[in-house]
């Protein structure tokens, strides 16, 4: 008796199964992360200019036999949100007529230009509500940097959409969110070695270099580029990419700081830059994912090392990362004529550049220092 109650309830789940009256939606993001995000892009009145950012699945259930009509009947509730704060919503229908968001027991994919529209495509009646204006004037910080810069700020943006059948008598619906982050990177910036390409007085570098850079973004992937040179009048600024002799290019991921293998030359001059990979919207619809973001060339001379006083080959590196780290007692000498006699003493050894830099770091957030002046 038992095994004939489990054989009979396993024939109503699968029963169930077999004639479910669920609409069901699913969402999957194109890509989680970008690097930049363009508002000229979401024009609703041209929504094939705007980059393919997220598909959804819609099934449309089978006819249950008490539903008279002949059309799947049903709406897409739709929520936009940067950072927790709801920043519009929005309501879609089907478009009347022939189309596969009508048809009972059949699925199709559509994507955000299908939604963000002004105009009726093949599945929905164009979102007439839907408005930028409304988006911005929603929340101050939003629309202070969308209007300043014409990008979407950087944070954490979530869209729920919920398809609701419209005879909840007979049919349930489904919901989903679409989950994607905006981490702007806007610049890189060299610190050192050497100085922008068209400065005056290049400087020379010793041994060792280590070549070292900021930029905005957590998880990237650089790569460092190092051309040589014969002659000063090389470091031309308006050509300096097409011109020199490429002798190193490293790729690194998640650090700032590079150290190359090449062997400089005495008395060449060097250009380096960095480049950083980011995704933009222009190229989602690419096989390759990946741009990158290029920052100025800095340039120096490579000179043999003095004979004395070698901790001072790394002054200018040294200075470069101090001024980085923002401390204001440490700028406030710097900006007064100050300049760091020599690396930093701790424990009987004397670290140098991007090491001493980095000793400082960990006891400024350990102990209370005491800069000297002499």
């Amino acid at each position: 008796m038992k095994k004939t109650f489990i054989f009979f309830l396993l024939l109503i789940f699968s029963w169930t199964l077999l004639v479910s009256n669920n609409y069901i939606i699913t969402g999957r993001s194109t890509q989680t992360t970008l690097n930049i995000l363009k508002v000229s892009y979401f024009d609703p009145s041209m929504p094939l200019s705007q980059p393919l950012l997220f598909n959804l699945d819609i099934q449309i259930p089978d006819q249950v036999e008490e539903d008279v009509n002949d059309q799947a009947e049903y709406k897409l509730f739709i929520e936009i949100f940067w950072n927790g704060n709801l920043l519009t919503d929005t309501t879609l229908e089907p478009i009347e007529g022939p189309s596969p968001s009508h048809d009972f027991g059949t699925s199709f994919t559509v994507t955000n230009r299908d939604l963000i529209t002004a105009e009726d495509n093949r599945y929905f009646v164009a979102d007439g509500n839907f408005s930028f204006d409304d988006v911005i004037d929603n929340n101050e910080d939003f629309k202070d940097f969308l209007l300043d810069t014409g990008l979407f700020p950087d944070g954490s943006y979530r869209i729920d959409i919920e398809l609701r059948p419209d005879d909840l008598a007979y049919y349930s619906g489904s919901s989903t969110s679409i989950n994607f982050t905006v981490r702007g990177i806007q610049s890189v910036r060299l610190i050192s070695p050497g100085v922008l390409v068209g400065s005056h007085n290049i400087p020379e570098i010793f041994k060792p270099i280590i070549f070292n850079w900021t930029t905005s973004g957590i998880n990237n992937s650089y790569v460092v580029e190092i051309k040589e040179f014969d002659q000063e009048y090389e470091l031309d600024p308006s050509n300096l990419e097409f011109n020199g002799r490429i002798v190193e290019e490293g790729e690194l991921e998640n650090r700032t700081v590079y150290q190359p293998e090449y062997s400089f030359q005495e008395g060449k001059y060097y250009a380096w830059r960095t480049q950083v990979k980011f995704v933009g919207e222009e190229t989602l619809n690419q096989p390759d994912h990946n741009q990158y973001l290029s920052s100025n060339y800095n340039v120096f001379k490579f000179a043999c090392a003095p004979t004395t006083n070698v901790p001072n080959a790394f002054q200018e590196e040294f200075e470069n990362n101090l001024k980085n780290l923002n401390i204001a007692e440490i700028n406030s000498l710097l900006e007064a004529g100050y300049f760091p006699k020599d690396g930093i003493n701790l424990n009987g050894k004397t670290y140098y550049g991007k090491e001493a830099v980095d000793k400082l770091r960990e006891l400024f957030s350990t102990y209370t220092i005491e800069v000297s002046v002499e």
